[in-house]
């Protein structure tokens, strides 16, 4: 039970860490010009780590 808490607790401290680089490496293109969507990076690290739910609600916030 206890892995499953500290689970929970990696995916809902990871999802703003993820959120605040999507907008941090989405601004970085925009400055730079850069001709690739990489605002997504964080969405894919969550969905990686913590799986597709946790990934699709990153994704939506």
């Amino acid at each position: 039970m206890d892995k499953i808490k500290s689970n929970q607790y990696t995916t809902w401290v990871l999802i703003p860490i993820a959120i605040a680089i999507n907008v941090a490496v989405g601004q970085i293109v925009l400055v730079l010009k850069l001709p690739v969507f990489l605002d997504s990076i964080g969405t894919v690290l969550v969905a990686v780590l913590c799986g597709p739910w946790a990934g699709a609600l990153t994704g939506a916030l």
